[in-house]
Order: C-alpha cells, then structure tokens, then sequence
C-alpha cells in the first residue's frame, strides 16, 4: 500500500531537523516502512533533504502555505492517486487532505492533538478560533479515522462529533531510548523542561518559581520566549536532537511541565520512561495521578507550582517514588506496542 504522508502545511524534514525532531519523524514512519508499506512524504517546504526509501515531494511553488495547502492536490494529481490512504500528522495537514478526498477520493486519517483554540486565545489570536472550528467540523466529517492521543479529549471529541470515527490512540516513547539510568547529584537542584518556547508552555513562570526556590532550569527547545527564559537565568542550550535527550534527562532532579493548555505531550512521557519525577500542570489531563505518578499544580498559581517543587527538591524518597512510578505509567505507551496499531488503523482506511 502506498501511503501518503502530509505534515502541516509549510513544515517538513528541515523543519522537524530544526527543532531536533527529525530523528524521531524517521522512526515513527520507519515503521511504516517496515510493515511493506511505500510512503510518499509531501513536504511543505523546498529544501527537504532525501529520506532514504521514501519519494519525498517537495512545496517548489513560490505561494503561501495556506494556498499551497488548498491547491496541491490539483498541482500534483498523480502522486496523489497514487496513495491509497493519506496520513496527516495533524489538523494542520487535514486542509491538503481535505482537497485531496474532494478532488481524488483519496481517503485520510489525521491526528489531532493540540487544543488549537486554546493557544489561539492565548497568543490573542482570537479571530483564528471560528477558523479552527471550521476546519475541524470538515476533517472530522471527511476522515475516515481521527486519531486522538488524549483520553479526555477523545472522550469530549466523540461526544461533540458523534458521526466521526475517533480513536484514542496515545503518543508513543521508544522506552529503550528513555529508561532510568544515574543521575547526577549536587545543588542547585536542577528542573528540565523540553518543547517549544512559546507563550503557551508557560515557561517564564516556572523560571520565577524555580528561582525563588533556589534551583537551576533547564530549558530545552527552541522559539519566541527564548530572550526572555535568559533574561531570567535559564540554561536554553537550544533545539537538541532526539536521540540526545536522555543525557539531559540525566543532570535533573525534576521534570516540569507547567503548560497552561496541552494534548498528550511526547516529551512528558519520555521523562516519565527516564524515571524523572515529574511536577504536571493540572491542563494536562488523563496521564498522571496526583501523589502516585507525578505532584500536580495549577499553572497559574506560582504558590502551587512552588509548594510541589520545594517539595520534590527536598524529598529524596518522594523524588525516587514518584521516578519508578512514572517509568511504569509509561510502560503503556511501548512504541512497540502503540506504532503498529496505528498503522493498522491507516490501513483500514486505505482499503
């Protein structure tokens, strides 16, 4: 079966690369390759670099995303029929999809993940919300799957879509790559964050928070907030690749992840499988327990996202605790386990 792959619209190999998350894309549908698939990456940017075993198309025409995005499946109509089944990595890529099942009837599963709406408002972006509404109701009638890492939200998504076919299908953590290992010791303590530097991580809260509290943050990622998190006294050693994550797993005490709105984050889980007890944000919903799997706080309360951390720093036996715990939550999303169901349902829908 050939599958089609279709990233948000102006993202690609470079863009994944940029933010250290190519090495990842490449195991992700390397799976693919290996269950005898052929895959078709439609690229959203000129300058991808070849994937081995993979026809990578590249976006070659001088237009915006957005139009690039509605009108590619009529500029390319024979790499499009030639896919069976479509794959979107996320809402972003639905649009390409969308024209695709119109003009081709090529059928389509895409993820979808972030709470779109949300970040919108809080970039004060709020004329984009009726946009994302929109988009939304049509993937949703049109796709043959939706995919829904979230538990909660797949549960909300079915409750709002009924005639959708919406599956929970949680984000998956290579827990070879991520797995307890020694820690370094010493003060400061030291909290780590990966993602995005953006508005919508919450970041420059926590930096306050770990401050008075007399420890060390350490921001992995790259974006917008960065001047700012050094402003503040934050390690941003940048965007780090993948594969390199678990040497910095490895210098903290404590995980954080005080999102003020958030799906199923990937780089919540590869802590938990690296056994770093992890201090959540209470918007992150229906992967960890309060007491038993991770501290929760209110992202928008510095007296409770300072009460968890001091509490972590200074509890050697509530830091070991909650690691191994976390490394057994995370068990349930064995790559192993969560990629070839995925692929099944992909299949299904090419058929």
């Amino acid at each position: 079966m050939r599958i089609g792959i279709v990233p948000a619209s102006g993202s690609g190999q470079a863009t994944m690369a940029a933010t250290g998350q190519l090495a990842r894309l490449h195991r992700h549908f390397g799976a693919y390759l290996d269950a005898g698939h052929d895959l078709t990456y439609f690229s959203g940017v000129s300058n991808d670099p070849p994937w081995p075993g993979v026809e990578v198309r590249r976006a070659v025409w001088r237009l915006p995303d957005r139009t690039t995005a509605l009108v590619r499946p009529f500029l390319e109509p024979r790499a499009f029929r030639r896919c069976q089944v479509l794959r979107a990595t996320s809402l972003l890529g639905s649009l390409t999809c969308l024209m695709a099942h119109l003009a081709h009837r090529t059928p389509f599963v895409v993820s979808h993940g972030a709470h779109y709406e949300e970040i919108a408002i809080l970039h004060d972006h709020r004329h984009q919300v009726k946009k994302w509404r929109w988009l939304r109701r049509l993937a949703f009638r049109y796709a043959a799957t939706v995919l829904v890492p979230n538990p909660v939200d797949a549960d909300a998504l079915a409750g709002d879509y009924p005639h959708a076919r919406i599956r929970w299908l949680p984000n998956w953590v290579d827990l070879e790559l991520f797995r307890p290992i020694e820690r370094a010791s010493g003060a400061p303590p030291t909290v780590l964050t990966v993602g995005r530097l953006v508005v919508e991580k919450n970041l420059e809260r926590l930096a306050r928070v770990v401050a008075r509290a007399g420890g060390r943050l350490i921001s992995v990622g790259a974006g917008p907030v960065l001047p700012a998190l050094r402003a503040l006294g934050v390690q941003t050693p940048g965007a780090i690749p993948w594969p390199d994550l678990p040497y910095w797993h490895s210098i903290a005490w404590v995980y954080a992840a005080p999102a003020l709105t958030e799906g199923h984050p990937k780089a919540l889980l590869e802590a938990m499988a690296s056994g770093l007890p992890c201090a959540v944000s209470t918007a992150i919903r229906g992967i960890v327990t309060d007491g038993e799997t991770a501290l929760t706080f209110d992202p928008e309360s510095e007296t409770q996202m300072s009460r968890q951390l001091r509490r972590l720093f200074n509890d050697d036996e509530l830091r070991r605790r909650l690691g191994v715990a976390a490394r057994a939550s995370a068990l349930q999303y064995d790559v192993h386990r969560i990629l070839p169901t995925e692929i099944r349902e992909v299949e299904e829908a090419g058929r």
